[in-house]
């Protein structure tokens, strides 16, 4: 049985993890025994605390997967009503998983939970929702991923605090962190807090099926036939193995921090980019830690989410870390890799995007005309604003700008637009990277079926806007967040100029004169001018 001032003991500190002015807790309530425990304890302990009960909303995922489940689910927000909770039904929309193949189905229908908590925990202001996960899940959570072959990092298990999983293309989510404050619970430690509080709950057949899941399978595998494992492979030894390895993780990633912070890391939300000083330190340090180190830069900007496998990029991990001049390709970045003489600093990287392909910068996505952000090329987020009484008569859609685009975009600029492209091509987007940002266009609809571009709208990431008396614009927000390392100035003597030498405006001009019908345009158009 639980105590409250055992779950005070647990939930406190991962409260205070990230903290953040304002933030409101959500806690995630099947109707289970896990997640009614949990809601009885956070009720004992918002009481005890003087929290007001509104501090916190209770969310129930309704799987519409059987006749019953919407009848479960309004029960479960009666219980929640009983404790002081507000209570949030979200139905899961299957639309998605109509064409998934039966071996994608499990992690299919997890993506769709979590990007149904996610948009729930934005519409109520959640900022940590609460999860019931205990030490029987986190033994199960083990045991498969032994058997698929994890690596040291996915033997540490589910961590106590995580960015929420499976959100990368909703706006806002990125603020959003999943709490698990009984992972050090058994459950039947929460079955026994349950039945002493008189605390009702339901039970899902579906849990209990073993040919449904593979989770199903090992939790019939624990509860039949845990006697038969070997010790190294029972339960309560597989949860002391991840609390091992978890503190093992703890500690490098404080390190990995550390040596972030000493990289004097300079992002560009203009153009997704990054340079990079690679610390001296971890230049000693083993291959699996540069591994680390590149993954962290690599998350950021790449337009590819999820982990990053070592096996695929183990080849270009050593190449990034070694002093000499180089261009490696990692999770659909380009790193520039420059050696230099200076003490403490041997290596610089500036990291951007690989160039889309031909198809890929062609494609057009639609914005919603209702204001909401759209997610393109899995790095900025984009939306359309009206003024009110604003009307459209043609879609405003996103592209890639291509060379091709310059001299119409070069008649539209102002001179103040003209200032602010030219700074941003000094060092937030040098030579052909200025051609993987997003190009705001009106396309029209022709009687054939197909669509016609009428004229460029807005360069979103730099803020420029072609139509700004018309009540409409177009705005921008790069999907990672940036933070202490946005637009940081890079001065004369700062090592970041390295990169420069050569990128002068003759060869500005080069790039754009690719381009057939830009072949008169000359290095000292005032297009170049500074």
């Amino acid at each position: 049985m639980i105590t409250l001032k055992d779950f005070s003991h647990r939930i406190g500190p991962l409260l205070l993890r990230n903290a953040q002015p304002g933030q409101r807790l959500g806690m995630a309530v099947s109707g289970g025994v896990d997640s009614m425990a949990l809601t009885y304890l956070t009720h004992l302990w918002v009481k005890e605390q003087n929290i007001p009960s509104n501090y916190v909303t209770a969310m129930t995922i309704d799987h519409d997967s059987r006749p019953e489940s919407a009848a479960e689910a309004a029960q479960v927000g009666e219980w929640c009503a009983q404790f002081g909770f507000q209570h949030h039904i979200v139905k899961l929309d299957w639309s998605k998983a109509k064409d998934v193949a039966p071996t994608r189905f499990e992690l299919q229908a997890r993506q769709l939970r979590y990007e149904a908590f996610s948009r729930a925990c934005i519409d109520k202001g959640v900022t940590k929702l609460l999860f019931a996960h205990h030490s029987d899940d986190q033994a199960e959570t083990l045991l498969h991923r032994l058997a698929m072959g994890s690596s040291s990092l996915g033997l540490s298990g589910m961590p106590a605090v995580a960015p929420i999983p499976c959100s990368h293309n909703i706006y806002g989510a990125h603020h959003i962190e999943i709490l698990r404050p009984l992972l050090g619970v058994r459950k039947r430690d929460l079955i026994a807090t349950c039945k002493a509080a008189s605390v009702p709950w339901v039970e899902d057949p579906t849990n209990n099926d073993a040919t449904l899941t593979i989770r199903n399978t090992i939790r019939k595998l624990f509860a039949e036939r845990a006697h038969e494992l070997p010790q190294v492979l029972q339960p309560q030894n597989l949860v002391k193995l991840s609390q091992r390895l978890r503190a093992d993780e703890d500690r490098v990633e404080t390190y990995l921090k550390d040596q972030l912070e000493l990289s004097r890391p300079c992002f560009f939300p203009q153009s997704g980019a990054m340079y990079v000083t690679v610390p001296a330190h971890i230049m000693q340090q083993t291959e699996d830690i540069w591994f680390r180190f590149a993954a962290i830069i690599a998350q950021k900007l790449s337009p590819s989410v999820g982990m990053i496998r070592k096996g695929r990029v183990k080849e270009s991990v050593g190449r990034l870390f070694t002093a000499k001049d180089d261009r490696v390709s990692f999770r659909n970045l380009l790193f520039d890799v420059k050696s230099t003489q200076l003490i403490g600093q041997p290596i610089l990287w500036f990291v951007r995007r690989a160039p889309l392909d031909k198809e890929s910068m062609k494609k057009l996505v639609p914005l919603p005309k209702d204001g909401t952000w759209e997610l393109w090329d899995g790095r900025w987020f984009i939306r359309l604003s009206l003024e009110e009484g604003t009307t459209l008569r043609n879609s405003i859609c996103v592209r890639c700008l291509t060379p091709r685009d310059l001299r119409t975009v070069q008649r539209l600029m102002s001179p103040n637009d003209w200032a602010k492209w030219n700074r941003s091509t000094d060092h937030a987007m040098p030579g052909e990277t200025q051609f993987q940002i997003p190009l705001a266009v009106e396309v029209r609809d022709k009687e054939d079926g197909t669509r016609e571009e009428v004229r460029p709208v807005a360069l979103p990431s730099l803020d420029i806007q072609f139509r700004q008396e018309e009540g409409m614009s177009v705005q921008s927000r790069f999907r990672a967040g940036s933070g202490q390392y946005a637009n940081k100035p890079i001065l004369v003597g700062d090592p970041y100029n390295l990169f420069m030498r050569g990128s002068t405006i003759r060869k500005k001009a080069r790039i754009v004169a690719r381009s057939t019908r830009l072949d008169q345009l000359r290095s000292d158009d005032t297009f170049y001018g500074h």
